[in-house]
């Protein structure tokens, strides 16, 4: 009795101390610096501490009921490590995540790279044997604890000496249901908090967030869609010739032969654009770092803060013009924080969560990679040959340009090679000469495999007929930073390597205008731009400017997460970049056109009263992300500029 009564403090405090430790190095990691609200903390501590309590349940009606058994104490050690090492698991995807993405891995992408662990560490360059040493680990762990004292008796059997058996069991049975209960109501409806971390990863659904940027337009936007997508009239006539839309993950310009790069990585691009109906477009600007954003401004022509939940997007108004829209992409746009949705009803969709079992030799079955481009040549090979009574558009994804894609042994042509993803970080301190160039090496690679595998899907549609009558469109989602200021990847920043993308126009089987010369594009120019080439009508709430009309002077936002800004294009031969970090208060200027590398800051002395006028305009990303002093800022603005121009009349 006395070491029940030892057992029955000791190992309970043990217990919590072990589980409270780092669930409170996380939640701090999640509040503090990724800018949480502090309301989390109790909503996250209460979900943690129900997983425990269900554990200590199922564990005393495992005592109760197998005490004499000789498996019992494995059993209980099995409930005591397995749980709190899931939890723990758990806690490393939700920083992946919200350091690749700005936001908690979500269960179906967790299942889906757990699924494929082999290839995701042999993609980042490490040995497939270290996916057995957590399980190896963990059974080290119960096996070491189940032998020794520490459960022998488990504390648990106090709960049936403080209680007449039937009433400990009865309590046991309501501590072991509990997390189950309370993961339904979940299910059902929010009732925690908004922002607690397991409620989004299980249920991302009940987020308001998607990727690093927040979605939150006001109602007014969300009835202008509305009434863009009742009031839109397709074209009668129009020449029904089909769209082929190519978008490489992460994909930057300036490290492509074809925008002038040193290396001939592009060759296939290079030949796309000498040729009499190529064009290649310059200074092209995305609207963000990341992918939703990126793909969401590319298909509904909106920057960031003026993009509705439910946007009419170019794959829309081309099937209501009759087009049938077939989506074939590698990676995983299914369960990728709402981008699935974003697209809206498409003819067909498929992308690398999705693909089939295949068969191998000898009846062994085996599946890709899910960020491997392979399985886009395979789709590709399976489209039906293209019909004269049937106008498709095409939307190609390849992820060769990313650190998660896959290169194949026959495209290294640059070595050594070094997959900057396994530096598990963005952030790195400089590397030397020599591991600086590995990381280009390992990215030209990407970009060498992505324009071959553009040109055997080009090969693939010429062969089928879809090129006969075509405007193929090559394009990214976002750029990539190669160590540029210390940082790697994407999803950070609003850096030139992260916004600048490569835009190439080819059309087969027919002639057309130039684009007359701009100084700046954006990527939401781009839908507009096609559906103008088919003589198609634009909807009414596409920001974009199609590129087939001249532009003297305009001004472009950009944003990721707490960097919100805009280049300014005046009559001037300069290119002026203005943005403001909401998180530290500070002001960014460059002049791009003379200042590519973003090494000096013109705000010391600039016009203090166009500073607060771009700031002004850019007030907004702030608030899109939960920036409360964003506030602040808007009221001594108002203050300057009308004591210095009047009032303010943005």
């Amino acid at each position: 009795m006395n070491e029940i009564k030892s057992s029955s403090v000791i190992r309970p405090l043990f217990e919590i101390v072990a589980w409270l430790l780092p669930v409170s190095i996380f939640i701090s990691i999640y509040v503090i610096t990724y800018e949480n609200p502090v309301g989390v903390v109790p909503a996250h501590l209460f979900l943690v501490g129900a997983i425990w309590l269900g554990s200590i349940g199922v564990r005393a009606l495992l005592v109760r009921n197998f005490e004499a058994r000789w498996f019992s104490s494995y059993a209980a050690a099995f409930l005591v490590i397995v749980p709190w090492f899931a939890l723990m698991v758990w806690y490393a995807s939700a920083l992946v995540g919200l350091s690749s993405w700005g936001r908690v891995a979500t269960w179906p992408m967790i299942k889906t790279y757990v699924g494929q662990s082999y290839y995701l560490v042999e993609s980042l360059g490490y040995s497939p044997w270290l996916l057995g040493l957590p399980i190896f680990l963990v059974l080290l762990a119960v096996g070491g604890v189940g032998r020794s004292r520490f459960l022998k008796p488990d504390w648990t059997i106090a709960l049936f000496h403080l209680a007449a058996p039937r009433s400990a069991t009865l309590l046991a049975v309501l501590l072991a249901i509990f997390p189950v209960i309370l993961f339904v109501m979940i299910d059902q409806a929010e009732v925690l908090h908004e922002a607690e971390p397991i409620e989004l990863s299980f249920y991302p659904r009940l987020g308001v967030k998607r990727e690093g940027n927040a979605y939150a337009v006001p109602a007014s936007v969300k009835q202008d869609e509305k009434n863009a997508r009742d009031s839109y009239s397709p074209a009668k006539e129009h020449k029904r010739r089909n769209v082929i839309l190519i978008v490489g993950d992460a994909l930057r310009a300036d490290h492509m032969g074809v925008y002038g790069y040193s290396r001939n990585n592009t060759p296939h691009l290079s030949s796309l654009a000498t040729s009499q109906r190529g064009e290649v477009v310059r200074q092209v600007r995305s609207v963000c770092a990341e992918s939703m954003c990126g793909y969401t401004a590319l298909a509904s022509s909106r920057p960031v803060q003026l993009a509705p939940q439910n946007p009419f997007t170019l794959h829309e108004a081309l099937r209501r013009n009759g087009y049938k829209v077939h989506m074939i992409m590698s990676g995983d746009h299914t369960n990728f924080y709402g981008l699935r949705e974003m697209y809206g009803d498409v003819d067909s969709y498929f992308d690398g969560s999705g693909q089939p079992i295949r068969w191998g030799g000898k009846g062994q079955t085996f599946l890709r990679y899910v960020n491997d481009d392979q399985l886009v040549i395979d789709k590709v090979a399976e489209l039906p040959d293209s019909s004269d009574s049937e106008s498709v558009m095409l939307q190609i994804v390849l992820m060769s340009s990313h650190g998660l894609g896959p290169r194949h042994e026959r495209n290294l042509m640059y070595k050594p090679s070094l997959n900057y993803y396994s530096f598990w970080g963005k952030t790195v301190p400089r590397l030397d000469t020599s591991a600086r160039q590995a990381v280009y090496n390992f990215y030209d690679n990407g970009v060498f495999q992505l324009d071959g595998y553009i040109g055997e899907i080009l090969k693939q549609l010429r062969h089928k007929g879809y090129l006969n009558d075509a405007l193929v469109v090559i394009t990214g989602d976002h750029g990539e930073l190669l160590g540029e200021f210390d940082s790697y990847s994407h999803g950070i920043g609003v850096r030139e390597p992260v916004l600048n993308i490569p835009l190439i126009f080819s059309r087969f089987g027919y002639d057309a205008e130039k684009f007359p010369p701009r100084k700046l594009v954006s990527q939401i120019d781009i839908a507009p731009t096609i559906l103008t080439e088919l003589g198609l009508p634009v909807p009414s709430t596409w920001q974009g400017v199609p590129l087939q009309t001249l532009v003297e002077g305009r001004s472009v936002y950009f944003q990721q997460a707490a960097e919100a800004g805009i280049y300014v294009v005046d009559g001037s031969a300069e290119l002026l970049k203005y943005w403001h970090d909401f998180g530290n208060g500070q002001d960014f200027l460059f002049d791009i056109a003379s200042d590519a590398g973003e090494q000096r800051n013109l705000t010391a002395g600039y016009d203090k009263a166009k500073l607060a006028s771009w700031r002004l305009q850019v007030a907004h990303g702030g608030l899109q992300v939960g920036k409360d002093e964003s506030i602040d800022i808007l009221m001594p603005l108002f203050d300057e500029r009308s004591d210095s121009r009047g009032p303010v009349d943005h």
